[in-house]
């Protein structure tokens, strides 16, 4: 098992120069924010938390120079955007709350409805015999080909038949267990294998065993020592988990976050609240995109 570098190490020091540096925006001391960023440039050059808040630092010093802002201004600004925060905070939370009901509720009647198809069950068991069987035959068949036949097209058959046996499996993080238990029941009953971490720890020693076909995972992760980017190019680390398809899932709006995330190659985002459907759409949608570009690697 893989253990933390000094870059992991680098890394939590930045995130913990981050936090103090969001509260001194907060209360608009600009200039020792300024100093905080470099300080964590300095440690960690390649971090882009820290030349995003760079960007939004020098653009309020620039303005606060100019005289753009007087303070009676900027005191009524400051009230209305609080006032502006706490009412979408609110309008966010009742929507969380509704959405995890709902999908509480479709898990629910999703359950019942496989209760009515337990025939149904017995007649896929009987198409996977008949599958495996098949495979059973055509594995056969290509090992009686000639040399030259079996060279060339036996791995790729045999790659494709089994492949549309199995079933994909998918890893999920986010430390709300709420939402990650009905995430969970959503994907489960979609078909997947569901491998689900409230944890970015916990999901990185699980994936240096077991290689998951996609990975969904929060952005902003509290109760881990990596955050949902430092996971993300962790990953990226290992050649070996490179073609995994990774999506973002998350309720961040801020557009230069979302802007580095881009630049380092992230496959998609998820931005709570969000609907059943466009999550499964979403997902299939990679998984379907990842799968021919192997296939294409595989022909090629």
């Amino acid at each position: 098992m893989s253990q933390l570098t000094p870059r992991d190490d680098a890394r939590r020091s930045v995130g913990e120069i981050l936090k103090r540096v969001d509260n001194l925006i907060k209360t608009e001391q600009f200039e020792l924010a300024g100093r905080e960023i470099d300080h964590a440039k300095q440690i960690d050059p390649k971090n882009v938390y820290a030349y995003a808040y760079a960007e939004r630092i020098g653009t309020l010093i620039e303005q606060v120079k100019q005289g753009e802002i007087d303070d009676a201004i900027r005191t009524a600004e400051e009230a209305r955007r609080k006032t502006e925060e706490e009412h979408r905070a609110r309008e966010t939370q009742a929507q969380k709350k509704d959405q995890v009901e709902r999908m509480r509720l479709e898990a629910e009647a999703r359950r019942r409805e496989e209760e009515e198809h337990k025939r149904k069950e017995l007649e896929l068991k009987q198409k996977e015999e008949e599958r495996r069987l098949k495979v059973q035959k055509e594995e056969a068949r290509l090992f009686r080909a000639s040399a030259q036949e079996h060279a060339v097209h036996h791995p790729r058959v045999l790659s494709e038949v089994r492949t549309s046996q199995q079933r994909q499996s998918i890893m999920v993080i986010d430390d709300d267990e709420r939402l990650l238990e009905v995430l969970a029941e959503i994907l489960a009953s979609e078909g997947f294998i569901v491998n689900a971490y409230a944890t970015t720890d916990d999901a990185y020693r699980e994936i240096q065993m077991n290689k998951p076909d996609l990975i969904l995972s929060d952005i902003n992760l509290e109760t881990s020592t990596m955050g949902g980017f430092s996971f993300y190019e962790k990953i990226q680390e290992m050649s070996e988990l490179q073609d995994i398809p990774f999506l973002f899932l998350s309720g961040l709006t801020d557009e230069a976050l979302i802007r580095a995330g881009k630049e380092m190659g992230v496959d998609d985002y998820i931005t709570k609240p969000f609907s059943e459907k466009s999550l499964i759409a979403a997902i299939r949608g990679r998984l379907r995109r990842f799968g021919q570009l192997r296939r294409l690697r595989v022909a090629s």
